[in-house]
Formats: C-alpha cells, sequence, structure tokens
C-alpha cells in the first residue's frame, strides 16, 4: 500500500511538471510576422485650390476652390508591407505604396472652366507605417474586422511638359479600415493565409497632395 502510494505520488508529481511548462508556453504572447500584397482604386476626396503647377483664381485674382473629384481622375493604388501582429489583436506594418492618378481636362470649379494644354501626371511613392487594432484573433477566428491609423510620409513626382518635373514631399494620415477571412492554414497555430479588405480614408494632408478614399484587398500571409 504504502508503495501505491509513493509511485502515485511520484506519477502526480512528473504529470504537474510536465504541464507547469506547457501552461507557461500556452501564456506566452505568440507573435506572428506577416507579409502583404494588395492594390485596389483610389477615389479623390476633399477640395484643391489648384495643384503643384497651378493655383485656381479668377479674373480679379479671387482664389477659388474646386472639388478633388472635379479635379482628378479616379486612380489606382499598388502596396506591400511586412508586419507584426502581438497578441492576436494588435498589428503593426510597415511597407510601400504607389499611388497614380491623373487631372481632368477640364476642370470645372466655381463656375469657372480651366482647359490644359497638357494632362500633369501625378505619381504618389509613399512609405506606410500603420497601427490597427483586430476585433477578433484570427488564430482562433476565421474572420475578423479591424481599424487603425496610418501615417504615410512620401515624394510626389509630377510630370508636366511645359514645366520642370518637381518631386515634393508630401505627408498625409490616414484612418484604416477593412476585414479578414482566413483561407488556408497550414496546421494548428502554424502559418496561415487570409483575404483581406484593405482601405483608407486620408483624413489630413499636405496642401498640393492630393488626398483619397482608397478602396482595395489583397493577400496577407502569417508565419512564426
Amino acid at each position: 500500500m504504502f508503495r501505491k502510494c509513493i509511485v502515485s505520488v511520484v506519477i502526480l508529481v512528473a504529470v504537474l511538471v510536465c504541464v507547469a511548462p506547457a501552461q507557461a508556453i500556452e501564456r506566452t504572447v505568440i507573435r506572428y510576422n506577416t507579409l502583404c500584397v494588395y492594390g485596389g482604386l483610389s477615389q479623390p476626396i476633399g477640395t484643391n485650390n489648384g495643384t503643384v503647377f497651378y493655383n485656381f483664381s479668377d479674373g480679379s485674382g479671387r482664389q477659388f476652390n474646386v472639388d478633388s473629384k472635379d479635379l482628378y481622375e479616379e486612380g489606382f493604388h499598388l502596396g506591400s508591407n511586412y508586419g507584426k501582429i502581438v497578441g492576436g489583436h494588435w498589428m503593426v506594418t510597415l511597407g510601400f505604396r504607389y499611388t497614380s492618378h491623373e487631372v481632368k481636362d477640364p476642370i470645372v470649379g466655381d463656375g469657372i472652366a480651366v482647359s490644359l494644354p497638357e494632362r500633369p501626371t501625378y505619381r504618389q511613392y509613399d512609405v506606410d507605417l500603420n497601427l490597427d487594432y483586430y476585433f477578433m484573433n484570427l488564430r482562433y477566428s476565421t474572420f475578423s474586422p479591424y481599424f487603425g491609423l496610418g501615417i504615410h510620409p512620401g515624394v510626389q513626382a509630377d510630370h508636366f511638359k511645359a514645366f520642370k518635373d518637381e518631386y515634393d514631399a508630401t505627408f498625409a494620415l490616414g484612418l484604416n479600415f477593412g476585414a479578414e477571412v482566413k483561407i488556408y492554414t497550414d496546421r494548428k497555430n502554424g502559418p496561415y493565409l487570409t483575404l483581406a479588405s484593405i482601405n483608407n480614408w486620408n483624413f489630413l494632408a499636405t496642401s498640393d497632395r492630393p488626398r483619397h478614399l482608397n478602396i482595395g484587398g489583397g493577400l496577407r500571409y502569417y508565419f512564426r
């Protein structure tokens, strides 16, 4: 009987010794790396009182504003980023985004039409830093909406044959929003792939930089 008690105690201690580290590992915050490629449409928003090459004014020199949708054509953007998600909810990403947009011809605003001899070509090259919060932990869930803040410093390249090409430093802040759906999992708690809705609304930007509502999607790969 005594020997049986000793054996039982030894077995219990062995189980506790094995289980404790396993529980500690489970409690450790798991950090996933992410890689993402995406693209979509860029819809001009807000108003502008000019472009890099023109200030809008009437015959008396009074400046007037033009709705961005009446000034710029709808453009497109392409991007990629690398990041980390901590605790299943906080995502930090750093990447690059390219945006292309054209000027409309003629430009109509405040009852005044401006016809350009040539459409300027605008190209935006941004470094994107984003902090997003995911409502659901995609490690366990197949779907999660998210929202966050994006910081976008960059360079705008302006090409117009009548003028010398210009390269201007720009800056914008944006609200990020969207959702992700898990479409592939390698194994339990292993790498997985999501289909992501990636959207951004520029609520603030330097004066000559067009602001956009960017609506797009992409693929995001999670790995440890």
